[in-house]
């Protein structure tokens, strides 16, 4: 299993945060990482659904893998026959971590507590221009390679407007985004990048 996580930059103007949407769907493109030429491409997963894995009599006595997850697809046959992958997304508020409920190795369970631990719900207008881990993606024979903003699951705080407003749902697909309102003045996101490490 494999750790990854999504950074998120972008420059906010009279933006006093910027974060994913709870529960948002997510959409990335991802390969096989023991054959880079099988890819699938723009893949939605939805957070809410949390699947267990179906386990045999043999699989259920081994301490490693096996972990829930959010996604599975089954890779074309390879020298190991089929190959199943899996990816489960993880957020600053799964900061609560069980070890011991934890599959993998112990190495593998410390990484991940040490992604999840300095992922950000937001990013705030000082972190304007930089990159913010905000998601994290823990793989299982599968690499994502690309985020794809789908237009429904960033939200933003004006800096200027009313505080007990919930946050607003922005459409950031086309990487930039921008508003003027009388009370608040001009806010925007614009350059939006990311990037999977």
């Amino acid at each position: 299993m494999v750790v990854y996580t999504l950074y998120v930059k972008a420059d906010l103007e009279g933006v006093a945060s910027l974060g994913l949407v709870d529960n948002a769907n997510v959409c990335v493109s991802v390969r096989n990482p023991l054959d880079p030429t099988q890819t699938r491409e723009k893949i939605v997963v939805d957070p809410t659904e949390l699947e267990s894995p179906a386990l045999n009599g043999h699989d259920k006595h081994r301490s490693t893998a096996h972990a829930a997850f959010h996604l599975a697809i089954k890779w074309d046959a390879t020298h190991d026959g089929d190959h199943r992958a899996t990816l489960r997304l993880l957020t600053a508020k799964d900061h609560h971590l069980d070890n011991k409920k934890e599959k993998g190795s112990k190495g593998h369970r410390h990484e991940l507590e040490q992604a999840v631990a300095k992922l950000r719900d937001n990013m705030t207008h000082a972190d304007s221009g930089q990159f913010v881990p905000m998601l994290v993606l823990d793989c299982d024979g599968l690499e994502p390679f690309e985020f794809h903003a789908l237009g429904d699951e960033f939200q933003l705080v004006s800096q200027h407007g009313d505080p007990t407003k919930p946050a607003r749902v922005v459409d950031l697909s086309s990487g930039d985004w921008s508003d003027y309102d009388l009370a608040s003045g001009s806010i925007s996101v614009m350059n939006l990048e990311t990037k999977l490490e």
